[in-house]
């Protein structure tokens, strides 16, 4: 299992289109189980690196009991740190997956949904495992897009078009909402500001 984890890491990292069409028949099961390996292994560092860096803080604010009580509060973040990023992670793989696979079908996918969830998996992979560093997490993410778009590519058949429009396109449409939702906010403010 060790060695397999190891070796899909550095597939989807290093050689991933190679590594989506090995992975590409396996079931489901197989791809979310490699997820939670990597949702658990960013989950405690992320949980480590958050929640020991507020303890300290805490420990240093007169009144919270010195560095005993930041120590126990920072332990405590790091379990509720730990526990959130895991649980909110199964939930935006689906949300994602499931937003992403609507444009998928719109476009021409020839897989179903499962298939787009295990491409979002393994392009999930930089990000997963490096995430978690300040700057380096930024160069992760923009690889692990750059993979989100291949594996769509690979795994759903389609052409690189396509598969970059399966991804954009719903990021497009979002920010226009948001942008729509706190214009709509503004004006809904400006104008009843008046009226006080």
């Amino acid at each position: 299992m060790a060695l397999d984890f190891v070796e899909r890491v550095k597939g989807f990292i290093l050689n991933p289109v190679e590594s989506f069409n090995k992975y590409k028949p396996e079931e489901f099961g197989e791809a979310f189980k490699y997820y939670l390996v990597l949702l658990l292994i960013f989950s405690v560092l992320y949980g480590l690196i958050a929640g020991l860096g507020m303890g300290s803080n805490m420990a240093a604010i007169p009144g919270f009991g010195g560095a005993g009580m930041g120590l126990g509060m920072g332990l405590g973040m790091i379990v509720g740190i730990i526990i959130f990023f895991f649980i909110i992670g199964i939930v935006a793989l689906f949300i994602q997956s499931i937003i992403v696979h609507i444009f998928v079908v719109i476009l021409g996918g020839k897989q179903g949904f499962t298939k787009t969830t295990a491409a979002m998996i393994y392009a999930s992979t930089p990000s997963m495992l490096l995430g978690w560093i300040p700057i380096i997490g930024i160069i992760a993410g923009i690889w692990a897009f750059i993979l989100e778009i291949l594996a769509i590519r690979e795994i759903q058949e389609m052409s690189t078009a396509r598969a970059v429009l399966a991804i954009i396109l719903p990021i497009i449409i979002i920010m226009v909402l948001v942008i729509l939702l706190i214009g709509f906010f503004l004006v809904a403010a400006v104008t009843t500001a008046g009226y006080y």
